[in-house]
């Protein structure tokens, strides 16, 4: 009876685990797609690199911390040796701003380009941008492509 139970336990457990597995899985995928339950499109977006509603806002800003989620691409013109500027009404200017940026190798389902190293952000203060950077300082293709979210920074004292 005791290895039967155990048994019915361990399956049961392993069932759970694989549907939450899966639930987890899907939910991540939707969320990463740049246009995932906002009310424009990260294409309408992308035009001039424009900020990208979140649910349940009306307008531009979203709820809560983030203001903006746009999609940049390296080109010809906005890359410097291992970077890329980026050009946006909400960050120009403003080194206090945070980023988050992840590689997008698939923008809007088009063609895009590998970019196989580790990238961070940096602020040029001569420039008054915020750029990419490949971390080991190889130099930055054109036509990659990065999914960059833009939250305020944070504001009071600590």
């Amino acid at each position: 009876m005791r290895s039967y139970l155990t048994t019915t336990l361990l399956v049961l457990g392993l069932m759970v685990s694989v549907v939450l597995g899966a639930y987890v899985y899907w939910s991540y995928v939707d969320a990463a797609r740049p246009d995932a339950g906002f009310s424009r499109t990260a294409s309408q977006a992308q035009e001039g690199e424009g900020s990208v509603a979140a649910p349940g806002s009306s307008g531009e800003t979203a709820a809560g911390p983030i203001d903006s989620i746009f999609i940049h691409r390296a080109t010809s013109e906005n890359i410097s040796s291992n970077s890329t500027y980026l050009n946006n009404r909400l960050i120009n200017g403003n080194p206090d701003v945070i980023l988050s940026v992840t590689q997008n190798w698939n923008p809007h389902a088009g063609s895009g380009r590998y970019n196989d190293h580790s990238v961070g952000v940096w602020y040029d203060p001569g420039r008054k941008r915020w750029a990419i950077f490949n971390q080991d300082r190889a130099p930055m293709p054109e036509r990659a492509a990065f999914n960059v979210v833009v939250a305020a920074a944070p504001t009071g004292t600590r």
